[in-house]
């Protein structure tokens, strides 16, 4: 944490103005990398499902969590095996 607050002095910037997020493409390859997948292949929202989840809620979700469900959000593999994350 102390390098990110020399990015970051004081958190006044959010890690993604800073470019510290990861994009739903490297995040596949890094979950494929780490040997995550299953026989059923990784199931990513659709940008509509993202800005109704938004609408419903009010709120902009961060870009990070974005493109997570960009990438895996309907089925993320053994990523969090037993609990339950998957936007339905």
């Amino acid at each position: 944490m102390k390098e990110l607050n020399k990015v970051i002095p004081n958190n006044e910037l959010s890690l993604e103005e800073v470019g510290l997020f990861v994009r739903s493409e490297h995040l596949l390859k890094l979950l494929h990398e780490m040997e995550l997948n299953t026989d059923r292949p990784f199931d990513g929202c659709i940008e509509a499902e993202i800005k109704l989840l938004e609408q419903e809620m009010g709120i902009k979700l961060p870009e990070s969590y974005r493109q997570y469900l960009l990438a895996v959000g309907h089925y993320s593999g053994k990523l969090f095996q037993g609990t339950d994350t998957n936007f339905s």
